[in-house]
């Protein structure tokens, strides 16, 4: 399984901190976070859209990085700073 993790304004809008997703094999994080988002009964864009950033293993990835089993992905809002 891989553990998906949403932060800030991604989880206020999946409204979960994280879930669990089994892989048979492994999969490109695009269907990954296809598969997170049917099974949260929310809309792909919530979750695949060019504002938002991901990490894998604490690694910033694009949608095309394939993930494994026991990875973590994380889900992140834009980072502002200042």
């Amino acid at each position: 399984m891989a553990t998906v993790r949403f932060f800030a304004s991604v989880r206020d809008r999946v409204k979960n901190e994280s879930v669990e997703i089994p892989l048979a094999k492994p999969l490109p994080l695009r269907d990954v976070l296809a598969k997170t988002a049917a099974a949260l009964k929310v809309d792909e864009v919530a979750l695949i859209n060019p504002s938002l950033l991901y990490a894998v293993n604490k690694n910033m990835e694009g949608l095309d990085f394939i993930v494994n089993n026991n990875d973590e992905v994380a889900v992140l809002p834009p980072l502002s700073g200042g």
